[in-house]
């Protein structure tokens, strides 16, 4: 059964947190989804990776079609101009190719645009693969974007490259999150 915004709030945290379980078996709803590492692509001033965009959107259809969230409740939360515009153009092909799901209605946000919104679930994409974080680093970023989800929140990112740093923003939200 969908989970609509009539549904008791600890029924749909449980719900997610079962499935959790099942999916990658963490009994949790903060999940590090670890990519593979690759280069991040600069573009611009800005940057992407391909693998991270993979991830969530698989992980978005998932949550989805299990019945978890409607495409409205989710949020894609990114830091770069250039993944974010992938992503809009991704959603709106995913919305073409399966008209049956709202998938247009999947919200995507750069970071500093989501200031006094939430969602239901929040998938964030950190994007940075390699030896620097970038703005990634900040703590009111990063506190901005474990924040928003009331249900659940996934950390889509190179677990390697995270390890690799030792800005303590980024250890407490591993830490957090582990």
């Amino acid at each position: 059964a969908m989970i609509n915004a009539a549904s008791d709030p600890e029924d749909k945290a449980q719900r997610l947190a079962s499935w959790n379980m099942d999916q990658h078996k963490l009994n949790s709803n903060a999940i590090i989804l670890d990519v593979p590492w690759a280069a991040e692509e600069c573009i611009g001033t800005s940057f992407a990776y391909a693998g991270n965009r993979k991830v969530v959107l698989d992980l978005t259809r998932k949550l989805v079609r299990a019945g978890l969230s409607e495409p409205k409740d989710i949020v894609i939360l990114v830091g770069y101009e250039a993944q974010w515009r992938l992503y809009i153009k991704d959603l709106h092909k995913l919305a073409q190719t399966e008209p049956g799901v709202a998938w247009s209605s999947v919200r995507a946000f750069k970071i500093d645009a989501i200031q006094g919104n939430e969602a239901d679930i929040v998938i964030f994409d950190y994007v940075r693969t390699g030896k620097q974080h970038g703005f990634m680093g900040a703590f009111r970023r990063l506190n901005v974007a474990c924040s928003r989800g009331r249900f659940g929140f996934y950390l889509v990112a190179s677990a390697r490259t995270l390890k690799q740093w030792s800005y303590s923003a980024i250890r407490l939200l591993l830490n957090y999150i582990s």
